[in-house]
């Protein structure tokens, strides 16, 4: 390839890299005199019609992505039987050869890089693009610091053609996550679990889970809870746990909601490490509305040779043997064949959900609600498994009460389709007609109606048909004429009592006494377990249940011993880290600017603002001492300032 011209217009200058379904080489885009990166896919995944259409669309949806921490998709292309992506060209490492030259990442470190690659996903979800195969492989760091994230979209396109490429297979069912390995729905909040597999690693240096093969790992994926952080590194803070596993609650209810919610909580914790930790719920459940089920292909007896050798030779003595050896050795083979299948059932699932995805997904056209009235819009929304968000009214030459604007735009084709967020022309009426909640989920429903100006209460009441947190009734009831701060309850179901679990109350750093009083006053039982540590005597350094479990469960508090060495001689806490405000004036700038603030050769912000609507720019900074920072608008170094932290 090297030395070919792709497009009449990029160059082939080298190989850079090589995966399961492509090689990576570096060019030179002739017409523009640019560097790029162009990945050609595979020879062997070309004449598989299915893969490349899905292929160019989910590429074609990452080229829609601009924002600083993604790695931008230029074009798209084919010649001959070659299909190829160009990309950005990025001088830097991946996070995975990151994480394994320095073993493990300072937590503060690892926290802001997290919150970059917050950034990225969120300006990709914002667009209905998900990307499905998060892991430190996939998110490079570059020569300033800098976090992108790369692949958008490239593995949903991947079938089961390349299960043949059994490390990039290995390498992602480690990042996956639960309703990936069961073959289930897929949306935003699967890419959050992926992230807080890729924190966990970045914090103790290795991934949570790990075994011989991949369904060994997605089982653990599924069943299993990731042991403790804090008890493997001792200088992470409690809070940064617990919202690593918040991030990896096996149920997505469970979850962080948004990658927002997650770097908001990233943001607090740099400021004030000493945080509550959230409460994390980690244990899965058989009634979880999530695991869409999907059932395994038939397999050929013919087509099974997985019969263990000794089972085999035993087979071959069968005539000596007599009936009782016959029969012990039929048992054996239907046994091996048994296996084999339920082995070969769960490879498809998790294999093929990996890189096929969904039969909807990736391929959802966008209705068009233009011209309609709200009524109409939230009609056509409904039939597409959709909400209406309204952003705004806007003074305009269409008809008052129709609708101008929508995003994201009509017949564009998205991978999920929850929401269409419009714009209607003329004045936001005072009187507001409820909608009908029932069947909503409460959450969702509550921030609508609060963004409607109405305050909601909740009532909670045991069903035996509805789903937790679903709303069964509301009061007033749809289609009632309200003003602005007029009141809403709706009825919400919760388990029967038989069934329901309560969280588990935090009680790691506080003294034994105080946490057994806690856990004991919320229903559960208390035993104890002494283990040396540098922590004072007496206090609660971990707790066997992290999340909900049912009133009466034992819970086991391992307590420190304390440590009479580190008790003489103390280690010196490093000083706290402050934050202090940088103003940027941006009233000489008239369209959006690309804004990065760097120190000691590290980007630690990159945003993108709109000098219309934000003239001055106000960029927190987290350090101590003094540190010298310099900001760079739209690539060009504007100024340096030294901040005295202390």
């Amino acid at each position: 390839m090297v030395g070919k011209i792709l497009g009449g217009r990029y160059e082939i200058l080298e190989e850079i890299g090589k995966g399961g379904m492509a090689v990576v080489y570096k060019a030179r885009c002739r017409l523009l005199n640019r560097i790029v990166a162009i990945k050609v896919l595979r020879e062997d995944l070309t004449d598989n019609e299915e893969f490349v259409r899905r292929f160019n669309i989910e590429a074609q949806a990452a080229a829609s992505l601009t924002h600083p921490n993604i790695v931008s998709v230029y074009d798209v292309g084919k010649e001959g039987g070659i299909h190829y992506i160009v990309m950005e060209y990025v001088e830097g490492v991946t996070l995975k050869q990151y994480i394994e030259k320095k073993g493990r990442i300072p937590w503060r470190e690892a926290v802001s890089i997290t919150i970059e690659i917050c950034h990225g996903l969120a300006a990709a979800h914002k667009k209905h693009i998900v990307h499905r195969d998060i892991k430190p492989h996939n998110i490079i760091v570059t020569s300033t610091g800098a976090i992108k994230v790369t692949d958008f979209g490239i593995a949903r396109a991947t079938t089961t053609s390349t299960v043949a490429a059994s490390d990039d297979v290995l390498g992602s069912v480690h990042y996956f996550s639960p309703e990936q390995a069961r073959g289930g729905y897929v949306d935003e909040k699967s890419d959050i679990y992926s992230l807080g597999v890729v924190m966990y690693e970045m914090l103790v240096g290795k991934v949570p889970f790990t075994g011989d093969t991949p369904v060994a790992v997605a089982m653990k994926q599924i069943e299993e809870a990731p042991r403790s952080i804090c008890e493997q590194v001792s200088d992470v803070p409690q809070c940064v746990e617990g919202v690593t596993f918040k991030a990896m609650a096996k149920e997505t209810r469970y979850r962080y909601q948004s990658v927002e919610d997650l770097s908001d909580d990233l943001y607090a914790i740099l400021k004030n490490p000493n945080l509550d930790a959230p409460s994390v719920v980690n244990t899965p459940t058989d009634d979880d509305a999530d695991a869409t089920r999907k059932i395994a292909p038939i397999v050929k007896r013919e087509e099974l040779d997985v019969m263990p050798e000794n089972i085999r030779k035993k087979g071959s003595n069968t005539s000596k043997k007599g009936n009782n050896g016959e029969k012990g050795d039929k048992k054996a083979v239907v046994f091996a064949m048994l296996t084999s299948l339920l082995i070969v059932g769960v490879l498809t699932v998790v294999f093929g959900f990996m890189f096929f995805g969904s039969q909807n997904s990736g391929n959802i056209k966008v209705p068009s609600v233009m011209g309609m009235t709200l009524e109409g819009a939230e009609k056509v929304a409904k039939d597409n498994g959709a909400v209406i968000e309204v952003l705004e009214y806007k003074e305009s030459t269409e008809e008052d009460g129709t609708i101008i604007e929508q995003s994201p735009k009509a017949d564009m084709t998205v991978a999920t389709l929850e929401k269409i967020s419009v714009v209607i022309s003329g004045k936001e009426p005072t009187e507001i007609v409820l909608s009908d909640y029932k069947g909503r989920d409460f959450d969702s429903a509550e921030k609508e109606l609060t963004k409607l100006g109405l305050k909601v209460t909740k009532s909670e009441e045991k069903s035996e048909s509805a789903s937790e947190g679903e709303v069964i009734r509301q009061s007033p009831s749809a289609k009632t004429k309200l003003e602005k701060g007029d009141s809403v309850t709706l009825y919400v179901a919760v388990k029967k009592a038989d069934e329901e679990e309560i969280m588990v109350p935090q009680v790691v750093g506080k003294t034994y006494d105080e946490a057994k009083s806690e856990l004991e006053n919320a229903g559960f039982k208390v035993e104890k377990n002494e283990k040396t540590s540098d922590k004072a005597s007496g206090t609660v350094i971990s707790q066997s249940i992290n999340g909900g479990a049912k009133k009466g469960t034992s819970v086991t508090l391992t307590v420190s011993k304390g440590n009479e060495s580190t008790a003489q001689n103390p280690t010196t806490q490093p000083p706290a880290a402050k934050t202090k405000t940088l103003t940027i004036d941006l009233s000489g700038y008239s369209k959006p600017v690309e804004i990065k603030i760097v120190t000691g050769g590290r980007v630690v912000s990159a945003v993108t603002v709109d000098p219309s609507k934000t003239p001055e720019y106000s960029a927190t900074l987290t350090g101590t001492g003094t540190k010298t920072f310099e900001v760079h608008i739209d690539g060009v170094k504007k100024v340096t300032k030294t901040v005295n932290f202390d």
